[in-house]
């Protein structure tokens, strides 16, 4: 269950190859689900996971900023 829970969204990790983000942040993608865990993967990972959490949610907001 726990690797279900990982799954999505992708971490692409730290890399320098997209011209659009900043190098050195950790970058998400698959994304297009994300409505089916905002009951339950994200208040996991908020209570078990905060680095990641907050990783993820500054990809949100760098998506939002670069691709609008």
């Amino acid at each position: 269950m726990l690797y279900s829970l990982c799954c999505m969204p992708a971490d692409l990790g730290v890399d320098e190859e997209n011209p659009y983000w900043k190098p050195g942040v950790r970058q998400f993608t698959d994304y297009y689900c994300i409505w089916d865990s905002i009951r339950n993967a994200n208040s996991f990972f908020h209570l078990f996971m905060p680095e990641l959490s907050r990783d993820m949610m500054n990809s949100l907001l760098d998506i939002a900023d670069h691709t609008g």
